[in-house]
């Protein structure tokens, strides 16, 4: 079960999704039956309790797609580094990359199109920041056979044009890196729900600055970091 354009109930800790929604300025309380739905047992509890669920502003659907987007986008970057990826495909320079490729592949992860089947087409067009090669790909019905022909078209339609899909996580304002200095007691849990930012992509932007204590890893106090 999704809110606004993307953000999941049903695939995250119920921690997580409830400092999603208060950062968002959206009380929890009463979306947490849904916590952790999916498809049908998500669908009766929504037809149950639709008459009185609040409604969210417009700027609470803004600030809910700009983390889904963070979120994904920090996914994909994390997958392109992998060792085995790298190994097979090279670096991506998510720094110069297209916007339009990124969006693709952010809509691809969005609905879990983004695998190691797909990544065998994908991902070379990422490494050589070819749109003209991804709009081949995205353009393959066949190898998106899987896709539902609405989401299959909004695809093309975006490669080509460079305009966002409705209906599509694209094109968010994502926030740009963002400083923070760690408060005491301020574990990798912590600082991922607080900021919506997946722990590997926090440790992947920080990796100079990571402490291990043991078992567990952190950062100390006082330590300023960057959030993806």
């Amino acid at each position: 079960m999704t809110l606004g354009r993307g953000y999941d109930l049903g695939n995250f800790s119920q921690k997580f999704v409830e400092a999603g929604l208060e950062k968002a300025g959206i009380d929890p309380g009463p979306w947490r039956g849904a916590f952790g739905l999916k498809g049908q047992e998500a669908a009766n509890w929504l037809k149950v309790n639709k008459p009185g669920l609040p409604e969210i502003t417009r700027a609470q659907q803004r600030e809910l797609f700009i983390m889904t987007y963070a979120g994904l986008k920090a996914d994909v970057v994390r997958i392109s580094n992998k060792a085995d990826v790298l190994q097979v495909y090279g670096a991506t320079n998510f720094d110069t990359l297209d916007r339009r490729i990124l969006d693709i592949v952010v809509d691809l992860r969005y609905r879990g199109d983004y695998s190691g089947a797909t990544r065998k087409r994908v991902q070379p067009c990422m490494v050589r920041n070819d749109v003209a090669g991804m709009a081949e790909v995205i353009r393959d019905r066949e190898f998106w056979r899987n896709v539902p022909e609405d989401r299959f078209r909004r695809r093309v339609d975006f490669i080509e044009s460079g305009s966002a899909p409705q209906a599509m996580p694209v094109q968010a304002a994502a926030r740009q890196p963002r400083k923070h200095v760690v408060e005491p007691g301020e574990s990798l849990d912590k600082l991922s729900a607080r900021f919506q930012v997946s722990i590997d992509a926090i440790v992947n932007a920080n990796r100079d600055k990571l402490k291990t204590w043991g078992s567990v890893q952190g950062f100390n106090a006082g330590e300023e970091i960057q959030i993806p």
